[in-house]
Protein backbone atom coordinates (compact mmCIF):
# COMPACT_ATOMS: atom_id res chain seq x y z
CA UNK A 1 0.00 0.00 0.00
CA UNK A 2 1.20 3.35 -0.89
CA UNK A 3 0.63 6.57 1.08
CA UNK A 4 -0.09 9.72 -0.72
CA UNK A 5 2.22 12.40 0.36
CA UNK A 6 0.28 15.19 -1.23
CA UNK A 7 -3.30 16.47 -1.65
CA UNK A 8 -4.27 16.58 -5.18
CA UNK A 9 -6.36 20.04 -5.48
CA UNK A 10 -8.72 21.17 -8.45
CA UNK A 11 -8.82 24.44 -9.53
CA UNK A 12 -11.33 23.71 -12.13
CA UNK A 13 -13.87 25.59 -10.06
CA UNK A 14 -11.85 28.27 -8.20
CA UNK A 15 -13.09 31.70 -9.45
CA UNK A 16 -9.53 33.58 -8.55
CA UNK A 17 -8.08 31.13 -11.01
CA UNK A 18 -10.16 30.67 -13.45
CA UNK A 19 -9.70 34.25 -14.64
CA UNK A 20 -6.05 34.40 -13.75
CA UNK A 21 -3.21 34.80 -16.30
CA UNK A 22 0.17 34.40 -16.46
CA UNK A 23 2.49 36.37 -17.73
CA UNK A 24 4.88 35.97 -20.64
CA UNK A 25 7.76 38.00 -21.18
CA UNK A 26 7.84 36.42 -25.22
CA UNK A 27 4.32 37.51 -25.46
CA UNK A 28 3.89 41.15 -27.12
CA UNK A 29 1.20 42.86 -24.90
CA UNK A 30 -1.17 45.31 -26.20
CA UNK A 31 -1.14 49.18 -24.82
CA UNK A 32 -3.35 48.76 -22.25
CA UNK A 33 -0.86 46.14 -20.69
CA UNK A 34 2.15 48.42 -21.08
CA UNK A 35 0.04 50.90 -19.40
CA UNK A 36 -0.45 48.77 -16.50
CA UNK A 37 3.06 47.74 -16.43
CA UNK A 38 4.19 51.34 -16.28
CA UNK A 39 1.57 51.97 -13.50
CA UNK A 40 3.34 48.73 -11.85
CA UNK A 41 6.68 50.38 -12.05
CA UNK A 42 5.73 53.53 -10.62
CA UNK A 43 3.72 51.98 -7.87
CA UNK A 44 7.14 50.05 -7.51
CA UNK A 45 9.29 53.23 -7.04
CA UNK A 46 6.55 55.01 -4.64
CA UNK A 47 6.45 51.95 -2.21
CA UNK A 48 10.77 52.30 -2.48
CA UNK A 49 10.38 56.05 -2.21
CA UNK A 50 8.07 55.41 1.10
CA UNK A 51 10.77 53.01 2.59
CA UNK A 52 13.62 54.39 2.26
CA UNK A 53 11.84 57.99 4.12
CA UNK A 54 10.97 55.38 6.75
CA UNK A 55 7.02 56.02 6.38
CA UNK A 56 6.35 52.53 6.34
CA UNK A 57 6.60 50.03 9.22
CA UNK A 58 7.36 45.89 9.46
CA UNK A 59 3.35 45.80 9.63
CA UNK A 60 2.90 47.50 6.26
CA UNK A 61 5.76 45.78 4.58
CA UNK A 62 4.55 42.36 5.74
CA UNK A 63 1.46 43.83 4.68
CA UNK A 64 2.55 44.75 1.44
CA UNK A 65 4.43 41.38 0.76
CA UNK A 66 1.32 38.95 1.20
CA UNK A 67 -0.57 41.28 -1.20
CA UNK A 68 1.95 41.10 -3.75
CA UNK A 69 0.98 37.60 -4.79
CA UNK A 70 -1.09 36.50 -7.96
CA UNK A 71 -3.98 36.13 -7.90
CA UNK A 72 -3.84 38.97 -5.15
CA UNK A 73 -4.93 37.58 -1.54
CA UNK A 74 -7.94 39.47 0.26
CA UNK A 75 -7.70 41.32 3.26
CA UNK A 76 -9.51 38.47 5.20
CA UNK A 77 -6.54 36.15 3.77
CA UNK A 78 -3.41 38.70 4.36
CA UNK A 79 -4.94 38.86 8.22
CA UNK A 80 -5.21 35.21 8.64
CA UNK A 81 -1.21 34.74 7.06
CA UNK A 82 -0.17 37.42 9.18
CA UNK A 83 -2.30 36.57 12.13
CA UNK A 84 -3.57 39.74 12.32
CA UNK A 85 -7.32 40.61 12.75
CA UNK A 86 -8.84 41.94 9.54
CA UNK A 87 -10.00 45.37 10.71
CA UNK A 88 -6.37 45.84 11.31
CA UNK A 89 -5.48 44.84 7.98
CA UNK A 90 -8.05 46.70 6.57
CA UNK A 91 -7.02 50.17 8.18
CA UNK A 92 -3.85 49.49 6.99
CA UNK A 93 -4.15 48.66 3.38
CA UNK A 94 -6.19 51.80 3.31
CA UNK A 95 -3.39 53.92 4.79
CA UNK A 96 -1.27 52.43 2.70
CA UNK A 97 -3.26 52.99 -0.77
CA UNK A 98 -3.51 56.62 0.28
CA UNK A 99 0.34 57.27 1.24
CA UNK A 100 1.06 55.17 -2.08
CA UNK A 101 -1.56 57.70 -4.27
CA UNK A 102 0.29 60.45 -2.15
CA UNK A 103 3.49 59.79 -3.73
CA UNK A 104 2.26 59.01 -7.12
CA UNK A 105 0.79 62.35 -7.95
Amino acid sequence: MTKKLHKTISLKYDPVFSHSEEYNDTVGYSLRQSALQKRFEETREAILDLVLHGKLDKTDLAIIEARSGSPMPSNRQVAKMLGMRRQTVNSKVSHLKSLIMKELK
